[in-house]
């Protein structure tokens, strides 16, 4: 009897990794998905031969393995759901002897099927199934790419600008610093979500010379879509890959034409997912050479029955030590950084107050256990604090160094809080689009700044007030508008 293709035990291997792939793909990029395909896949071959040599079958071997990868990546999502429920028995300690079971009776019935047609139907059964699910999978990724690639090369966002002074002296240009507080919640959010008046820091700012503009609303709930339109000064709705967008942006070759080097203080999550152009690219994770799990993969383990060992795999747990001194790392660089005469474009995301949630109101050491713990306000409130003495003292310094050049700052989160993965915080979708948007132009330069300015036209603004150009305004997102 002619012998079928076994397809199905290797392709629902990889299959969760393609579908997570896929429904993130806004968020990461190919090259995280090499590792976690390369490791299912082997997991599964090496399974299924060693069922393979116990049965003295593949078609058994072959059900037997795909049980395996049904049950290995559906672990983390039962959890989840029993969890929710308060099922008592959502506990890693009941739930794991469950599964295991599960798969050695599931395992047994499948060693006592005796008729090879059964097997050969079943086979090719599931054969169609896993193909169908990752090709569906596949095309949505290749087309993406695709996609992606057209964007880049069409340089769709790049908008032609009139100067009325080109040619101005680099001595007459203005620093420029752009503050990046990543989910720092807006003066309405965190009064009304966390009872808190931000009066300290505001006051510190209006007392400066800052403008805050309290009605900012961003398009977008998202790190990298957010960043990418504000660098674009352009809503980004049709990009397929915006994270093409961040590098040698729009606003970056601008401001590099006049004369300016870029400064760039990335973080963790720029590992893998962008690959920055500046003349200068700071990222505490990259050069200390620190242990890091991507994101991608911690979330891929999350789903699995390597759930319960997430926190020995994660980086957190291992280096909580160097998610903070990074930190101290960026402020210790920014202040170096302001030394440097030439004029410059200074962006710094700060990965505060986003959790995981390391340090308290006056940096202390949070304990692993609340490091996403959204539920109690008090952890999100405290890094909040904190991250908002760090960019005082950061802004201070700026000022007091301005000598020969003035200083242009934007302190401008990406969005608002959104509470985490888990989501065991309600926060309204509105309070997700409100950002903290406060700017310091110089020499009456926020003449031309409202209170409902949206991010996408921060630079649209300051390019017309300070360089002469003449880029029309878009029109200003609103949430309740546009739900």
């Amino acid at each position: 009897m002619k012998k079928e293709i076994i397809l199905h035990p290797v392709l629902f291997a990889i299959y969760p990794i393609v579908f997570l792939y896929s429904y993130n793909i806004n968020q990461v990029t190919i090259s995280q998905l090499v590792l976690p395909l390369g490791l299912s896949a082997m997991m599964s071959f090496i399974i299924w031969m060693c069922m393979g040599r116990l049965t003295k079958d593949l078609y058994k071997a072959g059900l037997i393995t795909t049980m395996f990868c049904g049950l290995f990546y559906g672990y983390g999502y039962l959890y989840n759901v029993l969890e929710n429920t308060k099922f008592y028995y959502a506990k890693h300690i009941y739930l794991i002897p469950f599964v295991i079971l599960l798969w050695g009776y599931g395992s047994f019935f499948i060693s006592l099927i005796k008729r090879v047609e059964v097997l050969r139907s079943l086979n090719k059964i599931l054969n169609i199934i896993a193909l169908v699910l990752v090709s569906i999978n596949v095309l949505s990724i290749v087309a993406f790419e695709v996609q992606g690639v057209i964007t880049s090369n069409t340089n769709n966002y790049q908008e032609q600008e009139t100067l009325i002074d080109s040619t101005s002296s680099n001595n007459n240009l203005p620093d420029i610093y752009f503050i990046l507080p990543d989910e720092y919640a807006s003066i309405d959010t965190i009064n009304e979500i966390y009872g808190y008046d931000n009066h300290e820091f505001v006051s510190f700012l209006e007392e400066t010379g800052f403008y805050i503009a309290n009605n900012s609303q961003s398009k977008y709930p998202s790190t990298i879509l957010s960043l990418s339109s504000i660098l674009n000064m352009d809503y980004i709705d049709d990009v397929a890959d915006p994270t093409s967008l961040i590098t040698n942006s729009p606003v970056q070759t601008f401001l590099e034409e006049k004369g300016y080097k870029t400064y760039w203080f990335g973080n963790r999550y720029y590992i893998n997912r962008f690959n920055i152009e500046a003349d200068k690219y700071f990222n505490f994770f990259e050069e200390e050479s620190t242990y890091y799990v991507d994101e991608f993969h911690m979330f891929v383990l999350n789903s699995t029955i390597l759930n319960p060992f997430h926190e020995l795999l994660s980086h957190e747990k291992y280096d909580r030590d160097s998610h903070r001194a990074s930190v101290q790392y960026k402020k210790d660089n920014f202040l170096a950084v302001l030394d440097i005469e030439e004029p410059k474009f200074v962006l710094l995301h700060f990965l505060i107050p986003h959790d995981p949630f390391i340090f308290g109101e006056n940096g202390e050491v949070i304990d692993y256990e609340n490091q996403y713990n959204w539920a109690d306000k008090e952890y999100y409130l405290g890094q909040f604090k904190y991250t908002s003495k760090v960019m005082q003292e950061l802004i201070t310094h700026i000022l007091e160094k301005q000598n020969k050049r003035d200083s242009i700052i934007i302190v401008l989160s990406d969005h608002g809080p959104r509470g985490g993965i888990k989501r065991d915080i309600t926060i309204p979708t509105v309070h997700h689009h409100k950002v903290f948007s406060a700017f310091y132009f110089p020499n009456e330069g926020d003449s031309m700044l409202y209170d409902d300015i949206t991010p996408t036209n921060v630079f649209r603004v300051l390019f017309n007030q300070y360089f002469g150009s003449e880029f029309e305004l878009l029109e200003d997102f609103d949430y309740e508008k546009n739900k």
